[in-house]
């Protein structure tokens, strides 16, 4: 029967705890300083002419159909519909 090798010692095991802990703290770190980055990152997305000094001119396309259809007073249906005329069957398909 082959033998088993020795068991970690008391000071490996404790050394493994202590690096193991360092490394717990270095990603805590790091995860926070993303979440901070991604909260930025969502409020800058979220901006447009509308909600910020920028020009309108450099509204992403998006932004620009949005003010569009408010100025004309047309609203865009909810993803998933069609555009078509309220009370006509569809088509069926």
């Amino acid at each position: 029967m082959p033998e088993s090798p020795d068991p970690p010692s008391y000071e490996d095991l404790a050394a493994l705890v202590v690096a193991q802990a360092a490394q717990l703290a270095e990603q805590a770190t790091l995860i926070e300083a993303m979440r901070t980055e991604l909260a930025a990152l969502a409020r800058a997305a979220g901006r447009d002419s509308s909600n910020s000094s920028q020009p309108p001119s450099q509204d992403g396309p998006a932004a620009k159909a949005k003010v569009r259809a408010k100025q004309t007073g047309i609203e865009q249906p909810p993803a998933g519909e069609s555009a078509g005329q309220a009370g006509r069957p569809s088509s069926g398909g």
